[in-house]
């Protein structure tokens, strides 16, 4: 009796695989792979351009596909396309006319922390910038309490300016007291 199951084996831990996933599912919510999302389900995905733009490429997924699309030329030529301006839309293309389910990875072994960008350490959920992200169980980083932001002070006086330095407007200064009338 011939038996063609196939064999399956596991490559990663679970952990690492959610984790790789939740990053490049935020590559395609909210980095260069915006293009390529379903509106049924999540995509998990990473876009990519060789330094002198000779070849474009995107490796995407969901849970019942996986698909790599390379673009470029025979003649090792810049092509002017990006990873989300060639590649993408072509994997975009396919998958958005083949059913997909959600990928199912568990995250067991992970804890999650707040982080703001350009931090070390795991902070406040109200820090300014602040992200929840996954690390591996015993990994996250120590917890830093958010800093108050201290005003920014230029030649004596605390910047900001209310809505007008939303637009680089200078501060409104005090009106200049009228000039006295000399009879």
């Amino acid at each position: 009796v011939l038996d063609n199951s196939p064999s399956t084996i596991q490559a990663f831990k679970p952990n690492t695989a959610y984790t790789m996933t939740y990053m490049m599912q935020n590559a395609v919510e909210s980095g260069t792979g915006t293009e390529a999302r379903l509106y049924s389900v999540p995509v998990a995905g990473k876009t990519g351009t060789s330094n002198d733009g000779r070849d474009s490429w995107y490796a995407g997924y969901t849970g019942d596909h996986l698909a790599v699309v390379w673009m470029g030329n025979d003649q090792n030529e810049p092509t002017g396309l990006y990873g989300a301006s060639g590649a993408m839309r072509v994997w975009a293309g396919v998958f958005k006319k083949l059913p997909s389910r959600a990928l199912e990875v568990t995250h067991d072994g992970l804890e999650w922390a707040w982080v703001a960008d350009g931090r070390q350490e795991a902070t406040d959920e109200g820090c300014a910038g602040a992200r929840r992200l996954p690390f591996v169980a015993g990994f996250a980083p120590a917890y830093m309490p958010c800093a108050p932001l201290e005003p920014e002070i230029i030649d004596g006086q605390e910047a900001g300016g209310g809505w007008r330095s939303w637009f680089g407007l200078p501060s409104r200064e005090a009106e200049p007291e009228p000039a006295a009338q000399v009879p």
